[in-house]
């Protein structure tokens, strides 16, 4: 797809395009050519306006981010997309934005942030009837039970 977008000047589809390749890369740890698959098309999208395009690609630099260990950046990439996916009326990707965010505040230890987080993206997910909202209730489960063990460990 790439090779028929970049000679026609297809920005919109060479984005898509670029956005596979690095959320694939993504899910298969390969987290650098992931960074610059999804680093180049958020430039494409940025020029040509497209904010859900930019939401998804936020996402997938977030989830990026936070798997290599980079938790500061993956929470700035996950507001980032929040703000993206909120003008462009995406419920999905503000899901998604939610659960990076709740996830990011959990690996720093804020637990009250990541509830709330989770919290909006179990209401966006399950309102969307998506399986992500079963793992968004998992998480928010395990957070409750942790949160129930450092209490009790307090007394």
């Amino acid at each position: 797809m790439l090779t028929l977008c970049r000679p026609t000047g297809d920005r919109t589809n060479e984005a898509s395009a670029l956005t596979i390749l690095g959320l694939v890369h993504q899910r298969q740890g390969h987290h650098e050519p992931a960074t610059d698959h999804l680093e180049h098309a958020l430039t494409l999208y940025q020029q040509i306006n497209a904010q859900g395009g930019r939401a998804n690609v936020l996402n997938g630099l977030g989830e990026t981010m936070q798997a290599t260990g980079a938790v500061q950046e993956a929470l700035t990439r996950h507001t980032d997309a929040l703000l993206a996916a909120t003008k462009a009326g995406d419920r999905y990707e503000q899901a998604r934005a939610h659960d990076g965010i709740a996830a990011a505040h959990h690996t720093t230890g804020n637990v009250d942030l990541a509830h709330q987080h989770w919290q909006h993206a179990l209401t966006l997910y399950a309102s969307l009837e998506v399986p992500e909202a079963q793992t968004v209730q998992a998480e928010l489960a395990a957070l409750g039970r942790n949160t129930a063990v450092a209490t009790s460990n307090r007394c």
